[in-house]
């Protein structure tokens, strides 16, 4: 497989995990590819991710937030195989400004 990536689209080598990343924004396709041998593993198609955090052995989807502001949605998802592990929202105040700023194993900064 080969990969053609355009601004805005990127690259992330995560070494933690043996786990490259890239997004087409053209095409709108997150893939998942081994970084030993470069196979692609898996792709993610969804319009509605607005960020991917990725910690050892997981990987954090977080959505935008729903059209009521009340709630963000996110999903864990196994780094391996992209099955989801857990899915879930998250309860927003709307008064606040909210950054999801980092994932450590399983807690999130936010």
């Amino acid at each position: 497989d080969t990969e053609s990536l355009r601004f805005p689209g990127f690259v992330e080598f995560d070494d933690v995990n043996g786990k490259v990343l890239t997004y087409s924004a053209a095409d709108k396709i997150y893939k998942v590819w081994d970084l030993k041998n470069y196979t692609h593993l898996y792709s993610i198609t969804d319009d509605s991710i607005s960020e991917i955090k990725i910690s050892p052995g997981i990987m954090l989807l977080i959505y935008h937030k729903c059209p009521s502001g009340a709630h963000v949605p996110l999903k864990i998802l196994s780094i391996d195989t992209g099955d989801v592990l857990l899915s879930f929202k998250h309860q927003l105040h709307r008064s606040k400004k909210m950054d999801f700023i980092e994932q450590f194993n399983e807690k999130l900064l936010v």
